[in-house]
């Protein structure tokens, strides 16, 4: 899910099955097929389930979507990406 304020947009998401997670990645677009991004922020545990953006362009459309990760032996296990949220930025 997302909201909206004057200045940022956060976005929230639930952890789903018992999926041990490290953290996740959050991507982050203004172009709907999110062509040409990279990973736009990564969590410091896969407790934390909100990302607050706050490098928002008032009238823009931002993107987003989530993934968790978990390392096992060193090699990064990735979960499906979340259903993408957008809006707009206030």
């Amino acid at each position: 899910t997302s909201t909206r304020g004057k200045g940022f947009i956060k976005a929230s998401w639930k952890k789903t099955g018992n999926y041990k997670v490290d953290y996740y990645q959050v991507l982050r677009s203004t172009k709907k097929d999110f062509s040409a991004n990279k990973i736009y922020y990564k969590t410091k545990s896969g407790k934390v389930l909100t990302y607050k953006n706050t490098k928002v362009t008032k009238g823009k459309r931002y993107y987003y979507k989530v993934r968790g990760v978990r390392v096992v032996d060193g090699k990064k296990r990735f979960t499906k990406w979340s259903n993408v949220v957008t809006r707009i930025g206030k």
